[in-house]
Parts: C-alpha cells; sequence; structure tokens
C-alpha cells in the first residue's frame, strides 16, 4: 500500500515545481496578479500532499501539527507575494508573511519534540553553528534589512532551530520520516537564507530566486511527506 503514495507524492512535487516555473515566469514578465495565482497553485500542491498523507498514514497529533504547519505556510506564501502587488507596503507584507512561515516552525517544532522531547538540548549547538553560518553569509551578500533586521532575525533564528531540532532527532530515531523532515528543515534554512539575500541583499539574481524556490518547494513537499512516514 505504500507504493501509491510515493507515486501521488512525486508527481504532485513535479507539479509544484512546475506551476512554480510559471509564477516566476510571469512574475518577470511583472503581471503580479497572475504570479499569485500561480504561487497559491504551486504551494496548494504541497498541502493537498499533506492532506493525503494524514489521511492515509493516520491522524495522530504529530501528524496533524506537521499539516497545520503546511497551512501556515501557504497563507505565509500568498502573504508574501502582496508585496508585488502593492510594492509601497513591500516591508510589511514581508514581516506578515515571515510571522506566518514563523507560526508553522513552531507547528514543526513541537510536532518534533512530541517525537523526541529529549531532542531540544542536542538541537542547540547545531542552532548556534547554523546561526552563524548565516550570519556570515548575509554579511557577504550585503543584505540590509533596515526595519526588518529584528523580526528576520527571530525568523531565522526559530528556523534554524527548527532545522537543527529535525536533525537530531532523525540522528537519535533514524526512520524515513525522520530523515525526510530533516533533509526538509535543511533546506527550509537554506531556501530562507537565499530569499533574504535576494530580497534586501546588494545583487538580485534570477537564478538565485529560481534556486530558492525550487528547494522551497522540495522542502514543503518532504516535509508532507513526512507526515506519512512518521
Amino acid at each position: 500500500m505504500r507504493c501509491p503514495f510515493w507515486i501521488i507524492a512525486a508527481g504532485l512535487t513535479c507539479a509544484a515545481q512546475v506551476l512554480d516555473y510559471f509564477y516566476l515566469k510571469t512574475l518577470r514578465c511583472e503581471k503580479p496578479r497572475q504570479a499569485v495565482v500561480w504561487k497559491a497553485g504551486a504551494s496548494a500542491c504541497f498541502v493537498l500532499l499533506g492532506g493525503v498523507a494524514l489521511l492515509w498514514g493516520g491522524l495522530q497529533p504529530t501528524k496533524l501539527l506537521i499539516y497545520f504547519g503546511l497551512l501556515f505556510g501557504f497563507a505565509g506564501d500568498v502573504v508574501l507575494d502582496f508585496r508585488y502587488l502593492y510594492p509601497k507596503k513591500h516591508d510589511l507584507y514581508f514581516a506578515l508573511g515571515a510571522a506566518l512561515f514563523g507560526l508553522g516552525h513552531l507547528c514543526y517544532i513541537t510536532a518534533l519534540l512530541l517525537q523526541d522531547a529529549s531532542a531540544w538540548l542536542f538541537a542547540l549547538p547545531v542552532c548556534t553553528v547554523l546561526l552563524l553560518i548565516v550570519k556570515l553569509y548575509t554579511v557577504r551578500r550585503g543584505v540590509q534589512a533596515g526595519k526588518l533586521l529584528l523580526p528576520g532575525t527571530v525568523y531565522i533564528a526559530v528556523t534554524s532551530y527548527m532545522a537543527s531540532l529535525a536533525a537530531a532527532v532523525a540522528v537519535r530515531g533514524f526512520s524515513t520520516g525522520t530523515l525526510l523532515f530533516a533533509i526538509g528543515g535543511a533546506l527550509f534554512l537554506f531556501s530562507d537564507s537565499l530569499l533574504i539575500a535576494h530580497s534586501f541583499g546588494r545583487e538580485r539574481r534570477f537564478l538565485q530566486s529560481m534556486l530558492l524556490h525550487i528547494a522551497y518547494y522540495l522542502v514543503q513537499c518532504l516535509i508532507a511527506a513526512a507526515i506519512f512516514a512518521l
């Protein structure tokens, strides 16, 4: 019974990437209203995958929390794109989107702690190293976040801890589900770092934008699939 789920997972992951390609293409053509629709469609793929995984794998509290995290991610995606519709309120929508993602990460962290309550301590030194790496990267890219510096720092700290905790849980209790979540957590921090550098750094490269979006949708689909495998 496992094989059909992974076929669905592969199909929805590919669909998310294809829809995201059209999102980037439309955004580059300066059609933000159409871009929001493409973005919502791409994000709906990982929400749908998470729903399939939840129904297929069982409605345990850990899995429900991960699904709520996916829903916050979907909402964050849509709100973040409002900054293109209303450029004068760029920072506001960026902050609101980040807050929604932060709530999603808190859902992920809670789910991981339900999986392994003792892993929180092992994640702290890993988180410290990751924060240092992100700091060095953003300095090198000349990131100037202005008023968003403090909330952005808090958000990256939460994301780093989520990624570190996912890694700790995977090491302490290896399974297909914890491995998928650990890879997803690491890629989440990677894509968010690229997003910050792309949005507030000295240079904006289309290739960088494309890379962060590919990583992001792979992340969310991996986390959605982890619901089934945990």
